[in-house]
């Protein structure tokens, strides 16, 4: 009888307590109804939720987005505009919460660049190039090296300039606002057809004579040089002197600044311009005299393709008079060499021009002034 009412006494008090068990709550949702995104850019919204969900699910995402069913984060990238009302479920051992979320997804705002994919340009020639794009691109950039001889205005995307080198580059251009990078794989193909500036001096950096005679630009390693002579209390040297007035000849839309100025010329003027890889050379500059009583009148023009002996050989000119040419009521003369018919000059490291002060009133405190140097060649 003992053992028959302990085991009722112990059935009783479990069912006492099976009986006052608390169930765990239903989840409730109470994430904000609504979100919003845009193609082509990453979207996260997560589910909050009480009731310590184990699981969760939603149906009716936007294409590109996905839900991770043990977090309840909803994370992708939107690939279609428009609106979606979604069913969000958060689940746990007592049952399911429902809430209803919205979601916009509003078309990209990126750049889109609808420029062309493919650029061609010659050598020695203008080129442009603009980066069309939608959405109001705030800047502008390439992905790697451009063209040599090109640059890109990031504020306005046009890449522009004179190519150098022949060749295909591809590189990636790249249109930028607050929202982002739209990118297009850009082909440059540039033909050697064109003429190339390899050597360019315009004189306009003064600040020491060093300078003053350094190249403006060179390819191949352009100089000059002098070899001066005393005649009686009179020597050759050389400084810089203000040219106000646009010279002929000038390159890159240089402004007007300075001039080269020989004075009392003596000798000669040695325009050291090695041709390495290039043909058809042809060197020009401007030129004036001082004064028809003291400077010299008449210069003459050598060549070099060994370095070490001139000759005048193949030129159409010679020499050639300034008499014309005099400061202050004679504008610059343009002086043109061309080599393209001499063969042992293309494709030359010790090309050099000698240019000798031959004629008129030498040494006398006078001057002769060179302006905007150049070379120019093709491709060979």
């Amino acid at each position: 009888m003992r053992y028959i009412l302990s085991t009722i006494i112990v059935s009783l008090f479990f069912f006492s307590c099976a009986k006052n068990k608390v169930q765990s709550p239903t989840p409730v949702i109470s994430g904000t109804a609504t979100a919003s995104g845009t193609v082509g850019i990453a979207f996260t919204y997560s589910i909050t939720a009480s009731a310590t969900p184990t699981s969760y699910a939603v149906t009716n995402l936007p294409a590109g987005l996905n839900i991770n069913t043990t977090t309840g984060v909803i994370s992708g990238t939107p690939t279609t505009a428009g609106t979606f009302i979604d069913t969000l479920k958060a689940i746990n051992a007592s049952g399911t919460g429902v809430s209803v979320l919205t979601i916009t997804i509003t078309a990209s705002q990126l750049p889109v660049i609808s420029s062309s994919a493919t650029a061609t340009g010659a050598m020695g020639s203008a080129f442009t190039y603009n980066i069309a794009a939608s959405n109001t691109p705030t800047s502008y950039a390439v992905g790697g090296a451009l063209p040599s001889g090109l640059t890109i205005n990031t504020s306005t995307g046009v890449i522009s300039g004179t190519p150098t080198t022949a060749g295909t580059v591809i590189d990636t251009v790249k249109a930028i606002n607050a929202f982002g990078t739209g990118t297009l794989v850009l082909t440059f193909t540039i033909t050697g057809t064109g003429s190339v500036l390899l050597d360019y001096w315009n004189f306009n950096n003064t600040t020491s004579l060093t300078t003053l005679i350094a190249p403006t630009s060179t390819i191949n390693g352009g100089s000059l040089s002098f070899d001066f002579a005393t005649v009686t209390t009179f020597t050759g040297y050389y400084d810089s002197v203000v040219n106000s007035t646009p010279a002929l000849n000038e390159q890159n839309g240089d402004p007007a600044g300075s001039s080269l100025r020989v004075r009392n010329p003596s000798l000669d003027m040695i325009i050291s311009v090695p041709t390495t890889g290039y043909k058809n050379i042809v060197l020009s500059y401007a030129e004036e005299v001082s004064s028809t009583t003291k400077a010299a009148l008449i210069d003459s023009v050598y060549y070099t393709t060994d370095g070490t002996t001139y000759t005048n050989a193949g030129l159409t000119t010679t020499g050639y008079s300034l008499s014309a040419y005099v400061d202050p009521t004679g504008p610059y003369g343009l002086e043109s060499f061309d080599f393209s018919s001499i063969t042992a000059v293309n494709d030359n490291a010790n090309f050099k021009v000698k240019i000798v002060f031959t004629s008129g009133n030498l040494n006398t405190s006078g001057n002769d002034r060179f302006d905007n140097i150049t070379l120019v060649g093709v491709v060979k």
